[in-house]
């Protein structure tokens, strides 16, 4: 068990690596270890969840967001209002 206490998330890079670790194309395991740190993001990030150009990860980044719940997801909720745009999108419906 990862102890989240003495966990540092450095810079946005540093999360991003992490996000796009939510493809869905990746071993399960890596998904559910990268969704299970990302939970533990400090408020002031949650908008890094949603990469513009990685929709594999928009599923897993969703879900993530949801877990988070309001209020620590509001700086998140601008792109998630943004996946509305095309219900095909991944994500799109497990955000609403």
């Amino acid at each position: 068990m990862t102890n989240y206490s003495s966990f540092e998330f450095y810079d946005d890079e540093h999360i991003l690596t992490y996000v796009y670790e939510l493809n869905w194309h990746l071993p399960k395991d890596i998904q559910l270890e990268s969704m299970d740190i990302l939970f533990h993001l400090p408020t002031d990030k949650v908008d890094l969840l949603i990469p513009k150009y990685s929709k594999a990860c928009w599923e897993n980044a969703v879900a993530v967001i949801k877990n988070i719940g309001y209020p620590r997801n509001e700086k998140a909720l601008p792109k998630l209002a943004e996946q509305l745009q095309d219900r095909n999108w991944p994500g799109t419906l497990e955000g609403i």
